[in-house]
């Protein structure tokens, strides 16, 4: 049994697992909640919101390969 996903008010199942560093910029972007413990290293995600936090954090790395670049 898998757990469910831990953006606050969603109760679908979760999918993926991501880091919470790596997702906190897109979470504030979206207006997204968590709902883990600030111990907790990451975060369970159901397939609408892992695509959804996916997009902003492609965008970001694609930003920051341009600036190794310079």
């Amino acid at each position: 049994m898998s757990a469910n996903c831990q953006i606050v008010s969603c109760i679908k199942e979760s999918e993926r697992t991501v880091g919470k560093e790596r997702i906190s910029e897109a979470l504030k972007k979206e207006n997204l909640e968590v709902s883990v413990d600030k111990r907790v290293s990451k975060v369970k995600l159901c397939k609408d919101h892992y695509r959804l936090i996916k997009k902003h954090v492609k965008k970001a790395d694609k930003i920051e390969r341009l600036r190794w670049k310079v």
